[in-house]
């Protein structure tokens, strides 16, 4: 994992007063949300290579967006009863047209529940394409969703799931691969 230019973490439960030192890791520069018991994001970067734009916190939806030479790349947490409309408009206001894009996280809802909401719809509209194609939760659920917006065809992923004792969700790795760069894991 240390190999990862970038490495993101939903769900981190980290107070306003907790201290950081001691999840500082080498090498990277770690930035956090921290919204309390059960929710926030916490992303460890190469500050060489991607660089933090913005962050979006609210009680129940927190979104941190960076940009790197190849894309963009938005985290974000979604608490269970967050409104699908209010996540699709804090994403909308993060994305720019031309730029490719990789919006990651967990959702809190069953991307292969056959029902459709607005925030699938929403990124169907907007091009996104689900990376994730198989359950991500113990209890069999797809809620740690990837999605990559390309149009230009300028990049292409590999998803990978692993499983980790310490979480109830397997981890999500994905390697991007742009034409002619360096790859950016």
């Amino acid at each position: 994992m240390l190999k990862s230019d970038v490495i993101s973490l939903q769900e981190t439960w980290l107070e306003e007063n907790d201290c950081l030192d001691d999840f500082k890791l080498p090498d990277y520069e770690l930035h956090v949300i921290r919204a309390g018991r059960g929710r926030g994001i916490a992303t460890y970067f190469r500050s060489s290579l991607i660089e933090h734009v913005r962050d979006i916190k609210g009680t129940n939806i927190q979104i941190s967006k960076y940009s790197s030479k190849i894309c963009d790349l938005i985290f974000l947490y979604r608490s269970e009863g967050a409104q699908f409309i209010t996540l699709n408009k804090k994403l909308e206001s993060l994305l720019l047209s031309a730029r490719p894009t990789i919006i990651m996280g967990d959702f809190n809802f069953c991307y292969l529940d056959k029902e459709s909401n607005c925030t699938k719809n929403f990124l169907d509209r907007q091009h996104f394409k689900q990376l994730v194609k198989e359950p991500t939760h113990i209890a069999g659920n797809l809620i740690d969703h990837a999605y990559l917006r390309d149009i230009s065809g300028k990049i292409r992923t590999e998803t990978i799931l692993h499983s980790k004792y310490y979480s109830d969700h397997k981890g999500l790795a994905v390697i991007i691969i742009p034409q002619g760069i360096a790859r950016l894991e």
